[in-house]
């Protein structure tokens, strides 16, 4: 019987969970916001900034290019796209003076 009510509550969750995605409204899917670029210079080149990624913005694309960083930098950004999708991203990147590295906080 526990057998029985393990596969039956499996099968359940098979069935609700992708119609989750189809819940949000016409036009939209789940996890949409994956597709969508962090900053106006990412989307201006098509999504193409990994080996360019010289700013704050780098802690989403590339965090190796945290060397390049010339003191502190912090990036805000906030977009709305079609289908009620909308992003907000902050990313603060910074060179510690104690201790030798670069450093990030990014928030999405």
């Amino acid at each position: 019987m526990r057998g029985f009510l393990l596969v039956s509550c499996a099968l359940l969750l098979l069935l609700v969970v992708p119609q989750m995605g189809y819940a949000a409204g016409a036009g939209t899917y789940l996890a949409s916001f994956l597709e969508v670029d962090a900053g106006v210079r990412q989307i201006g080149m098509g999504g193409a900034f990994a080996g360019l990624a010289d700013d704050a913005m780098c802690v989403f694309y590339n965090p190796a290019g945290l060397m390049f960083l010339e003191g502190s930098e912090i990036h805000i950004s906030t977009s709305g796209w079609p289908g009620d999708v909308s992003y907000q991203h902050l990313s603060y990147g910074f060179r510690h003076s104690v201790v030798p590295g670069y450093f990030a906080i990014s928030w999405t």
